[in-house]
């Protein structure tokens, strides 16, 4: 099936290359449970009953964010048809990117959410030790959005993977509360011109909340988003991007290089998470299709495999693997069961499996680093076979990213970030950290 391509300049009709306006409202209304703390600790004068009084009349709006610094250019991307791989696996055919680079960031673990309706109930002493320490609902998500601005602007990033937990479920009840929620990164991706996908967590649902799982794709209607709205009947989805030539690279409206990527939808009981083997067949046969599109006549030999999920498989704790960068500080208390996934993912050469779920971790492990000699080093011909299989980092500055402060992060908040470079024939993938921005010493390379 060919993949009908057509260029859009950089103007008004285009969601996506919209640039950011100053007045653009990302807001989202939060209760004042954690701002009653802060009141307590700025103001010790403060009448207690007065305090209680005004409780319902002092709700929160975080205000519009003014742009700091202009948004990268976003000319020279190309667009394609929309169409669909399998009912439940959008394609979009979008090409992305300039001069055969296109970059990826992964977002996870946000825990957006009103601080003082999260734990006022259960742990009433974190609203007000987190106010005194970050910060209030509206600081933290003024900071966390902050983040994410600065990274997809110094970086120039041209797609979002949002991998779950990006709401907090604990201070929402109703499906129109979670939007709400979900809404100020949605808008400060579109302002930017960087479009979206996006896959629920373990937090997102499961908490008593007046919704299900699958309800949350009416988030889809969204500004940024890469799905259409009514375009999933499932979370799992694949997408192809084709990558923008230029420079002395075909810029004749042919891509130069091509990105897959897989998002997976895990399922959750009380001892165990997994996807299912009718998931892991219809993703095969996702891919398989999107793959298909890279044989067509003209197309460049670099094609990206990269696949995201929210909680990590077994094969992440799988101490025969090396790492090769980034820590491990913890050790998942649940199995995650991958029906064959991964060996699927092997035997299809994709580069990686990222996952977020677990904030203090941000390794990335590689069996083509092992030995020759051992078991998990399957490579043949030095033609590697072996994904990464990495960790986001969490860029929360809500209080469920240290555990409500009880196990501090061993690093600061950021996000990993990917390059597809068609013209050198590699993918790399590093980390993008608060206040020190790129950390090179992150960064792993290796050959499509």
């Amino acid at each position: 099936m060919a993949v009908k391509r057509t260029v859009l300049k950089n103007d008004n009709n285009s969601n996506n290359n919209k640039k950011p306006s100053a007045k653009a409202a990302v807001g989202v209304e939060v209760g004042d449970a954690a701002d009653e703390e802060c009141d307590k600790l700025n103001n010790k004068n403060t009448n207690n009953n007065d305090t209680k009084n005004n409780n319902n009349n002092n709700k929160l709006t975080v205000p519009g964010m003014p742009m700091a610094v202009e948004a990268p250019s976003s000319e020279g991307r190309m667009f394609g048809r929309e169409g669909r791989l399998q009912p439940q696996q959008q394609q979009q055919g979008r090409l992305f990117g300039r001069e055969g680079r296109l970059r990826i960031i992964q977002v996870t673990d946000l825990h957006i959410m009103d601080i003082g309706r999260a734990f006022g109930a259960t742990h009433p002493q974190v609203p007000g030790e987190w106010c005194a320490s970050v910060g209030d609902s509206q600081v933290c998500l003024r900071k966390t959005l902050g983040l994410i601005r600065e990274a997809v602007v110094s970086q120039a990033v041209d797609v979002a993977v949002l991998t779950g937990d990006i709401v907090d479920a604990r201070a929402v009840s109703t499906l129109e509360e979670f939007l709400a929620a979900f809404r100020p990164l949605a808008e400060t991706l579109a302002e930017l011109g960087v479009p979206w996908v996006y896959i629920p967590g373990n937090h997102e649902e499961g908490h008593g909340e007046a919704y299900a799982r699958s309800d949350l794709r009416e988030l889809l209607a969204m500004p940024g988003s890469l799905c259409p709205p009514g375009s999933l009947d499932s979370f799992d989805q694949t997408h192809l991007l084709l990558i923008a030539g230029g420079q002395g690279l075909e810029d004749d409206g042919q891509p130069v290089g091509w990105a897959v990527l897989q998002l997976m939808d895990a399922r959750w009981t009380a001892s165990t998470c997994f996807i299912t083997e009718a998931q892991v067949l219809s993703a095969r046969q996702g891919f398989e299709q999107a793959l298909s599109q890279c044989s067509e006549p003209g197309a460049h030999r670099s094609v990206a495999k990269l696949a995201f999920a929210h909680e990590p498989f077994d094969s992440f704790a799988d101490a025969a693997i090396p790492i090769v960068s980034g820590q491990s500080c913890y050790e998942p208390r649940q199995k995650m069961q991958d029906s064959g996934y991964l060996s699927i993912l092997r035997e299809q050469r994709f580069h990686g499996l990222f996952v977020g779920h677990n904030h203090h971790n941000d390794f990335v492990r590689w069996a083509a680093a092992a030995a020759p000699s051992s078991p998990c080093n399957n490579n043949s011909n030095n033609n590697n076979s072996s994904p990464w299989l990495g960790h986001g980092r969490c860029g929360s500055f809500f209080p469920p990213s240290s555990w409500e402060g009880r196990y501090p992060l061993p690093f600061g908040r950021g996000a990993r970030l990917f390059q597809v470079d068609a013209s050198r024939g590699e993918l790399s993938t590093w980390v993008y950290e608060e206040k020190l921005g790129a950390l090179e010493a992150s960064r792993l390379v290796q050959p499509l």
